[in-house]
This record gives C-alpha cells, sequence and structure tokens, in this order.
C-alpha cells in the first residue's frame, strides 16, 4: 500500500459556470485542509506555483466517475477501455459525442442531453453497477437530478485530459 503524502479531493459536480473546488489534505501541517477554488480545480493546486510545495506522492480524488459502463461496448471497444478512449478525443469537438436527441444517439456520441420532456424510449442507457445498486442513472443520459454525466463529461476534458498530458508517467491508469 502506498503512503500518500498529499491527498487531492475534487468536488466536480460543479455547474460549468462555478467553479470547482479542491481541497488539499496535508497530515503534517496545521490546518490539514486547505480549500483551492479555481475555475481549473486540480490544476491549480498542481500548477508551477504550487507543485514543488505538494510533497509526492498525491492521490488525487474525484467525486465523478471515470470510466464508461461496460454495456454499449461499441463506446470504447475499439479502444481497448476508458483511458486511450479518452486520449483519442483529447482535441476532439465534445459536442461530437454529446448528441440533444435520443434518435442521434450512436457508438460515437453516446451521450444525450435532449429537450425537456424527450423520453430515453429507443436509446442506449447502460448503467454501472454502482448506478444498479443506487438506482442512478446511466452515464450517457445527462437529462435530470440523478445524472452524473454532465459532471464526469466537465471534468474529463477540463482536467483529466490536462492532467494525463502534465503528468505523463506520474498518473497512475
Amino acid at each position: 500500500m502506498q503512503n500518500f503524502k498529499t491527498v487531492l479531493c475534487v468536488d466536480g459536480s460543479a455547474s460549468k459556470h462555478s467553479k470547482r473546488p479542491v481541497y488539499c489534505v496535508r497530515p503534517e501541517r496545521s490546518p490539514a485542509i486547505t480549500r483551492f477554488r479555481h475555475s481549473d480545480g486540480v490544476l491549480a493546486a498542481l500548477d508551477k506555483g504550487h507543485q514543488s510545495e505538494l510533497p509526492r506522492p498525491i492521490l488525487i480524488t474525484v467525486d465523478v466517475p471515470i470510466g464508461l459502463p461496460a454495456a454499449f461496448q461499441e463506446v470504447w471497444r475499439e479502444f481497448n477501455g476508458f483511458l486511450p478512449w479518452l486520449d483519442a478525443r483529447r482535441d476532439a469537438d465534445w459536442d461530437n459525442i454529446v448528441v440533444d436527441s435520443v434518435a442521434k444517439q450512436t457508438a460515437r456520441s453516446p451521450f444525450v442531453v435532449c429537450k425537456k420532456g424527450e423520453k430515453k424510449v429507443g436509446g442506449r442507457f447502460p448503467l454501472r453497477k454502482c448506478e444498479e445498486i443506487t438506482q442512478g442513472e446511466s452515464l450517457y443520459w445527462c437529462v435530470g437530478g440523478k445524472q452524473v454525466g454532465k459532471a464526469a463529461l466537465q471534468f474529463w476534458r477540463d482536467t483529466l485530459v490536462r492532467l494525463k498530458s502534465e503528468l505523463r508517467d506520474e498518473l497512475a491508469g
């Protein structure tokens, strides 16, 4: 078991207009928890000004899903998993994977943010095990109070892609 010197806890559920807080936990300091409020969230804590202050190794925790449901394999099968899938979309226009109607959903555009009142009929919205247990919503359905897809997409695009490029070998996959 790795002994982490620093833990960054990211609240990824904020709206795209509000700032995502990051809590930095360092037990040897008083107070042990520092709160960052920055539009780049965890990246603010890891920027050049703070990076040298944060003892390695660092554990980064987030409250958004990281990964795709096992069902609807056509979405990620050719990429052999989530991280290669994400890498392939690094520079992509995210509007290409989020569509505005269930009728437009495909393996290349699996996420649906539809018009008010449109139902899921005809779409593919598999659940992960945790969503089955908690009666949550599919990651691909980005509508309503129980959805997690919007926050996940925002975190993946705004933070995880950049972390992967900036931290490269330091980031566990």
